[in-house]
């Protein structure tokens, strides 16, 4: 009977736990603030107050920017992009040469011009954009026009 009463103690206290980091998680997020690691082009660090943040990382935020500048002109695929961003030296977390399906998830993530998914959508986030707005949106409008191109 002891025996059970311990494992209750220690299943209410797991599910407390799981409730408090999943409203944590909430909060940061309305907060404006990532849980997860910074995308490709950011890092995560810790600020001199102690607290988690997320700043651009160079050089390869300025790659990604001129990245999304090519893309924008509509005179390159996504695979050129890829193998220019291979070329000067973009990397992956792991120090590996990005892929075309990295490269398509930068170029179609919103956090980059200012707006990160989360469970309940899309919310503003607090952090220095790459992009602009306008910026992002013509990258998604040569994606449209070239999966058109492809459909046809």
């Amino acid at each position: 009977m002891r025996w059970d009463f311990s494992v209750m103690g220690a299943k209410a206290y797991v599910l407390q736990l799981s409730k408090n980091v999943r409203r944590s998680n909430e909060q940061k997020n309305k907060n404006g603030e990532i849980t997860g690691l910074a995308p490709l082009g950011y890092e995560n660090y810790i600020d001199e107050r102690g607290k988690h943040f997320v700043r651009q990382k160079q050089p390869d935020a300025t790659i990604i920017r001129k990245c999304y500048e090519m893309y924008s002109l509509g005179r390159a695929s996504v695979a050129e992009i890829q193998h220019y961003a291979n070329m000067i030296g973009l990397r992956t977390r792991k120090g590996a040469p990005i892929s075309v399906n990295t490269m398509h998830f930068i170029l179609e993530n919103p956090f980059y011009y200012g707006e990160m998914k989360t469970k309940r959508g899309l919310m503003p986030h607090v952090y220095q954009p790459l992009v602009s707005k306008e910026l992002w949106d013509m990258c998604q409008e040569q994606k449209a026009i070239r999966a058109g191109q492809f459909l046809r």
